[in-house]
């Protein structure tokens, strides 16, 4: 919710469907927190920590994990070089012209990266802080813009097709996805855990459905949909500079946040599966594979981001393909949780069946429909499948190879 990229969509999107958008983000809102809450319920009926890694062996097989792996590594790549090269140039432009964008993306991966290797503990504090920071600037912008005389008033559309108001009104899905990985840093977590993002998905399209209104109040529809930092636009004529300055430590706080979450999500996910027997963890102590991990995520973005994808039209392929893949990841997590339900639980139907196969199919639809309609639909399909087609191979040959151990595991795919 914090990230700079939703903050940009939202700004677009208010530019081209208006207050429509606002009913997408809460709908997003209810799929996302029947996601949560089923998640949560899943845990309950294997009676462990619903971590998704443990729902989709129990439910559907070991393999299907491998599309976790790809969703996280795949979004990690393209989602988090973005960011970090935005939060260069705000931190250039805004704040201190003489540093070089290309330095300051670096140094959060970087910087991040070693406060993981060296233990979690800063990092998680680290992100509270960063979340708190981006948040509260975005609150003060909206209690600002609620002063200006036409903070209430209906903002106009730009002529848009039918096919971008429903592919906007699906964007709204990623603006709120990635919640699970809250939830990253402890390996203590509860089902109830998983509830209480419910609550924070809630608060979560409230402060985005605000932001939106306001964007689209102040600023004209069609410069609003066509820019391409419509939330810096929108601060500026909320507050002037002072707006300008706020949306940057947003922007930054927010790039820290979310990159913070991502490293956490992927470096998790290859903990997780390795101590499962999902992936090799050859002969290491696990405080030995974290700190790999940690630092291996932390190079998977410097890579990209000295590639060169910054800026390049294929980083946003990407970018769209890892969404793709985390919200297709999101059905079959309903998928797992169904089959799982269904055979936990004895005598009758388990209450919210039905809802967990509806999940599912909203989800693939969803991911199918964003790949119809994309603006580079071969290069987005083939960029999301790609990833899922080398891991789900892999993942599961080195499962059939026996050396994954002892695994818990109830079907195999």
């Amino acid at each position: 919710m914090v990230c700079p990229e939703t903050l940009a969509l939202a700004g677009n999107a208010a530019g081209r469907i208006g207050p429509a958008f606002a009913g997408a983000l809460a709908a997003a809102g209810i799929l996302h927190g029947l996601t949560a809450w089923n998640l949560g319920r899943t845990g309950d009926a294997i009676g462990r920590r619903a971590s998704p890694e443990e729902v989709l062996e129990a439910g559907l097989g070991g393999a299907w994990t491998g599309v976790l792996l790809a969703a996280r590594w795949t979004l990690t790549a393209g989602l988090a070089t973005g960011v970090c090269a935005g939060a260069g140039f705000a931190f250039n432009e805004i704040f201190y012209h003489a540093f070089p964008n290309f330095a300051f993306a670096a140094l959060i991966p970087a910087g991040l990266g070693l406060l993981r290797i060296r233990g979690r503990d800063l990092a998680e504090r680290i992100q509270v802080g960063a979340v708190a920071i981006a948040l509260a600037g975005l609150l003060v912008l909206v209690a600002w813009a609620l002063l200006l005389p036409d903070a209430f008033a209906p903002g106009e559309t730009a002529q848009t097709t039918p096919a971008t108001g429903i592919r906007t009104c699906l964007l709204a899905l990623t603006a709120l996805a990635g919640f699970e990985l809250a939830l990253e840093p402890g390996e203590g977590n509860r089902p109830e855990a998983f509830r209480a993002m419910v609550f924070a998905l809630a608060i979560g399209a409230l402060v985005l459905i605000a932001w939106t209104w306001m964007a689209a109040a102040v600023v004209p529809a069609s410069k609003l949909a066509a820019s391409t930092l419509p939330h810096l636009l929108a601060a500026r004529r909320i507050a002037g500079p002072p707006g300008r300055t706020i949306m940057g430590l947003v922007i930054i706080s927010g790039s820290v946040a979310v990159v913070n979450a991502l490293m956490a999500g992927a470096s998790g996910t290859l903990r997780r599966m390795s101590r499962r027997g999902l992936l090799p963890k050859g002969y290491l102590s696990e405080a030995t594979r974290v700190r790999i991990f940690e630092g291996f995520s932390a190079a998977w973005i410097l890579g990209w981001l000295v590639s060169g994808m910054a800026g390049s039209p294929n980083l946003e392929v990407l970018i769209r393909a890892g969404w793709i893949l985390w919200l297709f990841h999101y059905g079959i997590l309903h998928l797992a949780a169904y089959r799982i339900q269904k055979t936990t639980v004895e005598g009758g139907r388990p209450p919210g069946l039905t809802l967990s196969a509806a999940a599912a199919a909203g989800y693939a639809v969803s991911s199918l429909a964003l790949v119809v309609l994309d603006p580079s639909p071969w290069k987005v399909a083939a960029a999301a499948i790609a990833p899922a087609l080398l891991a789900v191979p892999a993942v599961r040959g080195y499962i059939r190879s026996g050396r994954g151990g002892e695994r818990v595991s109830s079907a195999s795919p």
